[in-house]
């Protein structure tokens, strides 16, 4: 579609546009996601291996669980583990954070 044709398109019909334009784009890559798994699949098979054997699964990984090292006193939600950048409250608390840590 050109620019002068979106141009002369009310804000709704923009929008039903856009819907519709969304819409196609999900179903193009489910079909696409699929083609490519099934090529991939085959390519994985005439090497002689499963598919899964090739790729780490998403999430698979053991997430890495720190420990709580900081807490509010008041707000028991706001914690923090003592790794990245002090959170906000910590900072607006002042002085010293050992005042804060869990035993």
């Amino acid at each position: 579609m050109k620019e002068s044709q979106l141009q002369k398109l009310s804000y709704k019909e923009l929008l039903q546009l856009q819907q519709r334009v969304a819409a196609v784009v999900a179903r193009r890559k489910t079909s696409e996601r699929a083609a490519l798994k099934e090529k991939l699949q085959s390519i994985a098979e005439e090497a002689g291996f499963r598919i899964d054997d090739l790729f780490d699964k998403a999430g698979e990984r053991a997430a890495a669980s720190v420990a709580i090292k900081y807490r509010h006193p008041t707000n028991r939600s706001l914690i923090w583990t003592g790794r990245g950048r002090r959170p906000k409250w910590l900072v607006a608390e002042g002085g010293d954070v050992e005042r804060f840590r869990v035993a």
